[in-house]
């Protein structure tokens, strides 16, 4: 990874103007934080994008969640020995202020209601579970996002350890980072609640859990239900249940917190959701899917012969060729829309604007590039640049799909500024 520099982040601001990006009148509507060529950058806050530089400190930045009035952005770290730092900084691309030096990256960091950064920590601490090779210690830490706070414990749990797994496709490492997961697992789970903290319960986000700070009473919610999203008020949450087969099955569902109780979502269609979010309003979900066209790269055997030894198969070998698709259901008429569908590898992640009226969604592309790369011996030492990830805004009055910038890595919209 490169780290930051002054000098880099004026380059590339230079080269995102020459490369036509948006200018501040197009997207000031639609501000957001993203990585671009490894630079924590600041989009539709000013007339050009703007690198929020920490010269030599930190790099490999995830994790970024805006506070509720779009001011403070929060986000995980590496420093030059490899550990983990809470970090934030400001709508102005200020030096990131570290808070502290504990958090545990695979889990998400978010803001609670009363303006606290929510993150957990890894204590060290090993239990022996009944079932797995083990568990470890979490605290669920609260901030106050200003220099010097010192954090608060709100719960504890135990969370299953022992997940592994890797690839030799770019495309799959892209997917994990957008969507903060791991290989053929759910991204986890990390929410304050007015019924509780919602948390996963293992290293594969299969399996989420309610636990009452109080009391410290554990309660599971769904040995399979992964991929979950909180309701804007907090009193629901949506998610998928996933049952690993051959086929596989996967089931919508919504659990109400407060009573428990799971609402199975009955989809029109036989799709395999892939990610999940609420609306704005909370009356809507909306719904990605990914599935082979058919069709495969590359065509011939020599070809195939090539691409099986260059990721490690050494037989010949065939990459699929996907189509995504974002779905919409409404809540209050139960009704499953179909609004886009793309030749695509996946969705990366989607984010509904505060009126309504929009999704953002990010797309990582199909395979296509980077295999007439590897065929034609031209493949670049890091293959992610034959990766661009790209940034869409979709209409959802109209259906149009209108793409804002490209090379836009975990991004993440910024809807409290957005209303201002």
């Amino acid at each position: 990874m490169t780290r930051f520099r002054i000098a880099a982040g004026i380059v590339l601001l230079l080269m995102l103007a020459a490369l036509g990006w948006p200018t501040a009148a197009q997207t000031n509507a639609l501000p957001f934080a993203a990585i671009t060529q490894d630079q924590l950058m600041l989009y539709g806050l000013g007339d050009t994008p703007v690198a929020a530089t920490a010269p030599g400190a930190y790099w490999d930045y995830a994790q970024l969640v805006w506070s509720p009035d779009g001011n403070t952005l929060a986000l995980i770290g590496i420093d030059s020995e490899y550990r983990e730092h809470l970090l934030i900084t400001d709508r102005a691309g200020s030096a990131p202020v570290d808070l502290t030096g504990t958090p545990a990256r695979m889990f998400p960091v978010s803001f609670s209601a009363d303006g606290q950064i929510v993150y957990a920590e890894d204590t060290g601490q090993f239990m022996t579970l009944n079932e797995g090779p083990g568990g470890t210690v979490v605290n669920v830490q609260s901030v106050a996002p200003t220099a010097g706070a010192v954090p608060t414990t709100l719960g504890q749990f135990t969370w299953g350890v022992g997940c592994g797994g890797g690839s030799s496709i770019p495309a799959h490492w892209l997917y994990w980072s957008e969507t903060e997961g791991s290989p053929g697992n759910s991204p986890l789970a990390l929410a304050v609640t007015p019924s509780g903290i919602v948390h996963s319960i293992n290293c594969t986000g299969i399996g989420t859990a309610l636990l009452d700070p109080a009391t410290g009473t554990d309660t599971e919610l769904g040995t399979q239900l992964g991929w979950v999203s909180v309701s804007p008020d907090g009193s629901r949450l949506l998610g998928i249940s996933k049952e690993r087969g051959d086929p596989p099955s996967a089931q919508l569902v919504t659990i109400d917190l407060a009573t428990r109780t799971t609402t199975p979502i009955a989809m029109a269609s036989p799709v395999i959701p892939d990610l999940v979010v609420w609306s704005a309003d909370g009356n809507s979900i909306f719904y990605s899917t990914l599935q082979e066209s058919g069709n495969v790269i590359p065509a011939t055997p020599e070809e195939q012969q090539i691409l099986g030894e260059a990721i490690g198969s050494m037989e010949p070998a065939t990459l699929p060729l996907n189509i995504v698709t974002i779905h919409r259901f409404d809540l209050t008429t139960m009704t499953d829309t179909e609004l886009y569908s793309g030749q695509a590898f996946a969705i990366g992640r989607m984010a509904p604007t505060p009126d309504g009226t929009g999704l953002l969604f990010s797309q990582i592309p199909n395979m296509e590039q980077w295999v007439t790369a590897l065929i034609g011996g031209t493949a670049p030492e890091d293959p992610l640049t034959l990766f661009p990830v790209t940034l869409n805004y979709l209409d959802l009055t109209t259906g149009a799909v209108s793409p804002i910038a490209s090379d836009v890595n975990q991004f993440a919209f910024n809807a409290g500024a957005a209303v201002q």
